[in-house]
């Protein structure tokens, strides 16, 4: 009974210490858009998990609408008119955690649009980024790969003012580029090669592995697709619609072992 009940404490002890991150890019969400959306279904979504990083955000006001949880927003950033913020959204047992943004002021001009930390509690970070898209055919993808390999200092960058190490920082986003790519120019782990954007072929639900997680290398993780988000229906028809009134990209999930120092109690 007692090897039992040791068991069992462990078990509960490992659930608890899991966490999971949601990372999204929910296509051009502002107030100008939101009435073109289906609010409900984005709203549905974003009370299922209790971190999500999304990207894309035009406006505070319209995302801030969309949920009763915590957002934490980046400072506005981009070089032209296009600008957009990356926003945390923080529910359950993590918003009583100190949490923190930590904005990227890019002096070297690397990035098109300036990445984010959010710190939470002392030890643990998650970076969002939403990368310049390079089409291949007019050669300037080479400007996507600047910004990936502008993500070594990022991670140093963002250690060194929040003081949590560099291998507790996860960077999540859509990075606009393949895991094929990436892999060959950071030293990270790269996670997610299946299609995170949506296909309305009859042939493939999803097209391009655009949205991933860099994970440091002692990092257990899982990560997926959520394609569950279509909710069964895998059709053309309703992928048409989710493209329209949704997003382009689907949802893609992390979930690994916290640190101690952050409680989820």
């Amino acid at each position: 009974m007692k090897k039992l009940l040791v068991f069992l404490f462990f078990v509960v002890v490992l659930a608890a210490d899991s966490i999971e991150i949601v990372s999204w890019n929910l296509l051009h969400l502002s107030s100008k858009t939101l009435h073109k959306k289906d609010s409900q279904f984005i709203r549905q979504y974003l009370r299922k998990h209790d971190l999500i990083v999304v990207e894309e955000v035009l406006d505070k006001k319209a995302l801030s609408s969309l949920t009763t949880k915590k957002v934490l927003y980046s400072r506005l950033s981009g070089r032209k008119r296009y600008k957009e913020y990356i926003a945390f959204v923080v529910g359950g047992n993590l918003s009583k955690e100190r949490l923190r943004v930590f904005n990227y002021y890019d002096t070297h001009d690397t990035f098109e649009r300036d990445p984010a930390m959010l710190a939470i509690g002392n030890n643990f970070g998650i970076v969002g980024v939403h990368l310049i898209y390079g089409k291949r055919k007019h050669g300037n993808v080479e400007l996507t790969k600047r910004e990936i390999r502008g993500l070594t200092n990022i991670l140093k960058y963002f250690s060194k003012k929040s003081g949590i190490p560099e291998n507790r920082i996860v960077v999540a986003g859509d990075f606009n580029l393949p895991a094929s790519i990436i892999r060959k120019i950071v030293k990270q782990k790269v996670l997610i090669e299946e299609g995170t954007t949506v296909s309305t072929s009859k042939k493939r639900i999803a097209a391009h592995d655009y949205d991933h997680f860099i994970i440091p290398r002692n990092m257990k993780a899982r990560a997926f697709v959520d394609y569950e988000v279509l909710q069964g229906d895998l059709s053309v028809k309703h992928r048409k619609w989710f493209r329209k009134y949704v997003s382009d990209h689907y949802p893609i999930i992390l979930t690994f072992s916290i640190c101690p120092a952050i409680s989820t109690k």
